[in-house]
């Protein structure tokens, strides 16, 4: 070649554009082939049009991309050209070649638009101008050489992907629909695969983005993520169809269905799947079996012999089905009605159907069934058919025309003739030949010669004689009924052998006896199964196996069996496989090997079976996959702690609420019993759900939305039961998304739910009631709660025991707290005679909700106690307390009998009594675990209120029982209700049986006392120590050395008012009469605590402090001087005008007592200050004006001067009205747990009531910080107390009364705040409800 030439690295650069822009041009030709044939396309439709948008929008891609690559490579050709000159840079692209590449290049630029770079610069170089530079917004910052070369690079992927979209969619267009449905699995695997590939290719144009127009920039990246986020559609029937055809045809084969009934169903499925159930047979017939032919003879060639004797056996049943060679009458008996010729079926037309598309494990195209996007023409077809193309509009028209028209002798002719090819075939196989029937109309003449279908009688001969092929020959030598010949088969060479005997194998286990299955197992079937599953690599092989080890995994003791083979590892490692198919059967697998097996549980945990079935949640593609793998994360969740970790860990949760979102009914409800049993008993667990949208989602399926069906109800029920129980915040967040009314509509009797679905809706029911809130709210809202009743009791009627339970647990939480209005509503409905009855239930746990029900509405009820005695509910109860029950039972049957016998009206006390009762729960004291002795105290303490039982309890063995009870290390309960107990057996008297045991409880209730944890243990303790101090002096003596007055006084300063009561009543009769416990109680520090109780007290706490304090006034000076400095004669004189008798009564005693013993000492008599005297003034007049209070000043002052025992003080004069509180029993109601928050929260807001509530002080007022109390002396008996002059050893500085509370007493204001009340952030008592059991369902 003459002249100068460019170098020839700078050749290269131009060749790079030249391949961009031919590349680009037969991109965008293969987008325009793929969008106009996947709009005709007969299979895949819906597929094949998703993946025609994308490539249309790749296509707009390419083209806005072209005009801004075209002006880099104008650029680069002007740079080239200015280098080595325009003409001969021409000259040196033509020599590139005369067509190709080079001819691409030189279209691209004279086609180019007239405003482009390219145009303007060929005009600009005729012209003669200068070279026109780039525009500014076009100046790439990388070299134009590297946007060529990475433009040329990235066009070509896309070629490339495009080029693969072209082919599956011709694929389909030569696809038979009954094909496309049986290999459904393998084409969306393939969809998927090219829309990945396309992603994958314009991920190249990123490079582009500084050139690109930013519109087209953004379109690349929203293309990227879509084809990311695509799913191509499917069929739970399509997935299923494939597995359940395969089985049958092989056991119809085998000789082991019943006939053609069970493929029949099955292959008319398929056809109205396929979209050929309206359509006349002729129309369809030549075409779908050549295909099926064509696919049978690929996977021949392929390897793949069970896919190819598959395709071969649905032929000769689609041929004999659309013939009438089976019978429809058999066919009618499997529940499916045949199909004739001309007829229509139930199924959607051939226009309207999607068929999705498959994974893997089913054989590929044939190369030569992959043709042209073109219309199919006679060279495509299958060898044997009809020259003209079968599915072209008009050819089915005509096809169909003639069918209507056939006549029904040429029916009956052709039908004939089929029938005797399939004669032949059976006798080809080794069966009889079938003997003509009677009913077979004669062929007519010459119907031979003139066939009525394209179908030729010489086609079908020639496909019944390849059915006679060497590798099936071993199949008809195989006996079914030969269990070791079956097993021997697994080992066989051929896997179609091994299939055959996996399905017989699963056959057997499924449908045969225990013999069977016994024999099987004893022939190694489960080692031959695992070797199989471990060799074989074809995934309908190794689905069959799967589904053989998911049969013999329903047997309980085959799991840990199958466990000990090795098949969790090999079913784990199953579940990776590729197949959607295979992965559906390991799931189904695992789901059975796991359920009541922890220690499987735990392999398949260890080999990652949980991650792999969190993996295949989110195929949204696969629904039955999905359904499988949420049912095995359900099982596997259930009852395990480790395994809900780890489910959790794998991020299964926020998938599962995936599945509830967008799955199918069946995928949801298994998501739903997964996350019911992920929440069992996992905090975080339902917290997670919670988070991830899980509740309004299982609050609308439980309602019915997207007719959602009954299991799907009950499933979404139960979770939202297990979500609810013992959280707060999930129950609120429940109860804020509107479940009340949907429980109630669903509980209803009405509802047309099944009896399950409401159980479920009870047991929600019963998890949110525990809380107060809740209970409130239904109680405002009488609409819901009367459906609930309605259905509960309709439950309680006819629910057996599971339904029983539900509503007994449902009426025990509703009715908990004594103020509750649900108690009325239930007793009214009837609850009561039923959940009686159901005491006598066979199921221990129903027996127990029954009488925990029965504990709540007793609780501060009597119509209610009188009502449940009256239905006859004692004995039931007794018999509960048998050692024969569980531990749980016999604890709720005590509770309830411990409420029973609150309140003696109808002589429940004695019914108990003479059951037997006392004897039992005295057992259960000794035996029964911390919550059963704890509730078999109450009921004993309660039933010693009554004296005549009290001598049976003690004979019985009570006492030292009671004594063990209260020693430390029980429970406070238990430590609570054995202090009432023994208060209640020394009330009044102390009998000489008892009396050892009441000097050994003395420590026991001190100890009690000062170091209790429990508000209601020290209130027990000091009522136990109050009845014992008054039934007997010589205890009262030992009580007054035990110390039990220091810790009296402790309790004086509770935020409890009724602590603080209790123990102002117990230190007033261990003042009363007593020297010793008079000083005891001094040198307590008692006084300035007694002159609180007097501020801000109740009225029982004001009427026991001015008691003490008359009491105490006798002690001496050194008393009767903290009395006055602790301001304790101002509140006094202000509580003499009290509303209540009992407190006025009380202060003015000890206003007496105070001036009558300060008036023996003359050096004290001056001493009483003016208001003293007052205070003495205002006694002497309310005494005048009320006969009966005693002795009046001036006299008693008069006989004050005859002197008086011990240090010369003098005590009250009592009369009948008023003096010495006398011993009380004490009947204890055993609180349900639902009403401790509420009653808690009560106290707490009465504690509050007045403005500025402050914390519990620890300190007497006025007390120097770390002061101790004194100790009470301990070393002498009464008769050593000092004499007349002298007075006990007190403290120095007893503390005043803050000024604040003096103020207030001086103004006789009764809202002063109170410093005893509680603090804001006290925390509440935990809910302790019952909550529902998790498990698997």
């Amino acid at each position: 070649m003459e002249g100068r030439r460019t170098p020839s690295s700078q050749r290269q650069l131009p060749q790079a554009a030249i391949v961009a822009a031919a590349a680009a041009a037969e991109a965008l030709a293969l987008c325009t082939r793929i969008r106009a044939a996947a709009a005709d396309v007969p299979t895949c439709r819906r597929d094949c049009r998703t993946l025609s948008r994308f490539v249309g929008k790749v296509q707009l891609v390419l083209e806005a991309l072209q005009p801004a690559m075209m002006q880099q490579a104008a650029a680069l050709a002007e740079a080239a050209a200015a280098e080595a000159g325009l003409e001969q840079g021409e000259h040196d692209m033509q020599a590139l070649g005369s067509g190709g590449l080079a001819d691409a290049w030189s279209a691209a630029l004279r086609d180019s638009p007239a405003d482009s770079p390219a145009s303007q610069h060929r005009r600009r170089r005729s012209d003669g101008a200068p070279p026109l530079e780039p525009p500014s917004p076009y100046e790439p910052p990388q070299p134009r050489e590297a946007l060529v070369a990475a433009w040329a690079e990235a066009v070509n992927d896309i070629r490339e992907g495009l080029a693969a979209a072209a082919e599956l969619v011709t694929d389909c267009t030569a696809m038979g629909r009954l094909q496309a449905v049986l290999e459904a699995e393998e084409q969306r695997g393939r969809f998927a695969a090219t829309a990945g590939d396309l992603k994958l290719a314009l991920s190249g144009l990123q490079a582009l983005h500084a050139v690109a127009p930013p519109d087209v920039a953004e379109d690349i990246t929203v293309v990227q993520r879509q084809l990311a986020a695509v799913r191509f559609s499917s069929s739970v029937r399509q997935e299923q169809l494939t597995a359940a055809l395969l089985e049958a045809v092989v056991l119809l084969y085998m000789d082991q269905a019943d006939g053609p009934g069970t493929v029949a169903p099955l292959l008319v499925e398929g056809l109205e799947v396929a979209g050929l159930g309206d359509a006349p047979h002729r129309s369809w017939m030549d075409f779908e079996v050549g295909r099926l032919r064509d696919g049978a003879r690929c996977a021949a060639q392929e390897g793949d012999p069970i896919t190819a004797f598959l395709y071969r056996q649905l032929i000769m049943c689609l041929l004999a089905h659309t013939s009438g060679t089976w019978d429809s009458q058999q066919a009618q008996q499997a529940g499916t009605p045949m199909q004739q010729e001309g007829s229509s079926s139930s199924g959607s037309s051939a226009a309207d159907v999607a068929t999705p598309s498959a994974d893997a494990g089913t054989p590929a195209r044939c190369p030569q069934d992959s043709g042209e996007l073109a219309s199919m023409d006679a060279s495509s077809l299958p060898a044997g058919s009809s020259a003209e193309p079968s599915l072209s509009p008009p050819r089915q028209a005509q096809q169909a025309q003639q069918a209507q028209q056939a006549t029904p002798e040429q029916q009956a002719s052709e039908a004939a003739r089929f029938r005797q090819l399939m004669d032949t075939w059976q006798v080809g196989r080794g069966s009889p030949a079938a003997a003509p029937s009677p009913q077979q109309a004669p062929e007519p003449p010459g119907s031979a010669r003139q066939p009525a279908s394209p179908l030729s009688e010489d086609t079908l001969c020639s496909l019944l004689a390849a059915f006679q092929v060497e590798e099936e020959e071993p199949l008809r030598r195989l006996d079914p009924s030969d269990t070791a010949a079956v097993v021997g088969a697994l080992q066989a060479p051929s896997e179609l052998q091994q299939f055959v005997a996996a399905v017989l194998v699963m056959r057997q286990v499924e449908a045969g006896t225990d013999g069977q299955r016994t024999q099987l197992v004893e022939l190694g079937v489960v080692s031959a199964l695992l070797k199989v599953l471990q060799a074989s690599r074809q995934p309908l092989l190794r689905a069959a196996v799967a589904a053989a080890f998911r049969h013999l995994a329903r047997d309980g003791a085959m799991r840990s069996q199958l466990a000990e083979a090795g098949a969790i590892p090999a079913l784990s490692l199953l579940l990776q496989s590729p197949s959607c198919m295979a992965r559906q059967a390991a799931a189904r697998a695992v789901s059975n090997l796991v359920v009541h097996n922890e220690a499987n549980k735990i392999e398949a945990s260890r080999f990652g079976a949980i991650h792999s079935l969190a993996r295949m949640l989110d195929q949204r593609e696969a629904p039955a996959a999905q359904e499988a793998a949420a049912a095995a994360l359900g099982n596997l969740a259930a009852n395990s702690s480790e395994a809900q970790s780890l489910i959790a860990s794998a991020g299964a949760i926020p998938l599962l609420v995936g599945v509830l979102r967008s799955g199918t009914d069946a995928a949801k409800q298994h998501a739903a019993r997964a996350l019911r049993n992920l929440a069992g008993r996992d905090t975080q667990n339902k917290l997670a759900t919670a988070t991830a949208g899980g509740i309004p989602l299982l609050v609308s399926l439980m309602a019915g939305a997207e007719s959602a069906s009954d299991g799907t109800r009950q499933a979404a029920a139960s979770a939202l039961s297990n979500i609810a129980c013992n959280c707060e915040q999930t129950q609120k967040a429940i109860v804020s998304e509107n479940a009340l009314p949907a429980l109630a509509d669903l509980l209803h009797p009405d509802s047309g739910c099944s009896g399950g679905c409401r159980e479920a809706a009870a047991w929600a029911l019963s998890n949110l009631a525990c809380s107060s809130d809740v209970r409130a709210q239904l109680g405002q809202r009488s609409q819901p709660l009367d459906a609930m009743i309605a259905g509960l009791m309709e439950l309680l009627r006819g629910g057996g025991d599971s339904g029983g339970q539900a509503a007994a647990r449902a009426i025990k939480n509703l009715s908990a707290g004594h103020a509750s209005s649900a108690k009325v509503r239930f007793a009214t409905a009837g609850a009561v005679p039923l959940l009686v009855k159901l005491l006598r239930a066979p199921k221990d746990a129903t027996r127990r909700a029954a009488a925990s029900a029965l504990w709540n509405l007793a609780y501060r009820n009597n119509a209610n106690r009188k009502e449940i005695v009256r239905a006859g509910a004692i004995p039931p109860l007794v018999r509960l307390l048998t050692p024969g029950n569980s531990e749980g039972c016999r604890q709720e049957a005590a509770r309830a009998l411990s409420n029973l016998s609150c309140n003696n009206d109808v002589n429940q006390g004695c019914m108990m009594v003479e059951e037997g009762a006392v004897p039992l729960l005295v057992n259960m004291m000794q035996t029964s675990g911390p919550g059963g002795q704890e509730a078999a105290v109450g009921a004993v303490s309660n039933l010693a209120c009554i004296r005549s039982h009290q001598q049976l309890i003690l004979e019985a063995g009570a006492a030292p029982l009671l004594l063990r009870l209260m020693q430390a290390g029980n429970s406070t309960g238990c430590q609570e209700a054995a202090a009432r107990g023994f208060g209640n057996l020394v009330c009044d008297s102390l009998s000489d049986i008892l009396r050892p045991a009441a000097y050994q409880a003395v420590p026991l209730l001190v100890s009690i006392l000062a170091h209790s944890g429990s508000e209601g243990a020290k209130q027990a303790a000091a009522r136990a120590l109050s009845n014992l101090v008054c039934s007997d002096t010589t205890v009262q003596a030992i009580v007054a050395k035990s110390g039990a007055a220091a810790a009296l006084v402790e309790a004086c300063k509770s935020p409890n008012e009724e602590l603080r009561e209790a123990a102002a009543v117990a230190l007033w009769d261990l003042a009363y009469d007593s020297t010793l416990g008079r000083e005891a109680i001094a040198r307590a520090g008692a006084v300035p605590w007694l002159a609180q109780l007097l501020l801000f007290g109740g009225p029982g706490a004001k009427e026991a402090a001015a008691a003490c304090l008359a009491e105490l006034a006798a002690v001496g000076p050194a008393v009767q001087q903290q009395i006055r400095d602790a301001g304790a004669v101002q509140l006094l004189q202000s509580l003499q005008t009290s509303a209540v008798p009992e407190v006025s009564l009380a202060c003015t005693e000890a206003l007496r007592s105070l001036e009558v013993n300060s008036s023996r000492s003359s050096s004290r008599h001056s001493s009483i200050s003016g208001p003293s005297s007052a205070a003495a003034a205002a006694v002497a007049g309310a005494a005048a004006q009320q006969p009966g209070l005693g002795v009046p000043i001036g006299a008693a002052g008069a006989a004050g001067a005859s002197g008086s025992v011990n240090s010369g003080a003098r005590p009250f004069n009592k009369t009948g009205s008023w003096g010495r509180r006398g011993s009380q029993t004490i009947a204890l109601e055993q609180l349900p747990p639902e009403a401790a928050a509420a009653e808690a929260a009560a106290a707490v807001a009465a504690g509050q009531e007045g403005p500025g509530a402050v914390s519990a002080v620890v300190t007497p007022p006025g007390s120097a910080p770390g002061s101790a109390p004194v100790t009470a002396r301990t070393e002498g008996p009464a008769s050593s107390a000092p004499s007349s002059g002298t007075s006990p050893r007190l403290p120095t500085s007893p503390p005043p009364l803050p000024p604040g509370a003096r103020a207030a007493a001086q103004a006789m204001l009764a809202d002063a705040p109170s410093p005893f009340a509680t603090t804001a952030s006290q925390e509440l008592p935990a809910n302790g409800s019952t909550p529902a059991a998790a498990g698997p369902r």
